[in-house]
């Protein structure tokens, strides 16, 4: 499977969703990761910024937490 980012945490933080049932839908700019209960998220292909990891992670939590 190809690089989903250019970041090797949040690669491997996706990959690990991926394989605990979560899904890949591709998009024109992004790629979009979708919860087992149908929430959305994109993942940032090329961050820029150095606490990108910990808040692409806290998202994901958060989308835990409000479903």
């Amino acid at each position: 499977m190809k690089k989903l980012s250019t970041n090797k945490d949040i690669d491997k933080f996706v990959r690990k969703l991926l394989r605990s049932g979560w899904s890949l839908v591709r998009t024109k700019r992004h790629p979009v990761i979708k919860s087992p209960d149908g929430k959305r998220i994109a993942v940032p292909s090329s961050p820029g910024v150095a606490r990108a990891y910990h808040e692409f992670t806290h998202a994901v939590q958060r989308l835990h937490v409000q479903g």
